[in-house]
């Protein structure tokens, strides 16, 4: 098991997610399932999280 931040850019924003990573034994490779969605980087700005991109990296 390991967990990653992603940013996805849709519609001309950018979303973040923390992924899990899990490797499958039966189909031999690895599969990543979301975890948790964290919404919009625009959304969490307007919220007063000045740079939530330095702040998930961390683990904080």
């Amino acid at each position: 098991m390991s967990y990653f931040l992603k940013k996805t850019i849709l519609k001309n924003r950018t979303y973040l997610a923390i992924y899990d990573g899990v490797y499958d034994y039966q189909k031999r490779h690895a599969v990543n399932k979301t975890y948790k969605s964290l919404g919009s980087l625009e959304t969490l700005t307007k919220k007063g999280i000045s740079d939530p991109n330095i702040i998930l990296s961390k683990g904080s």
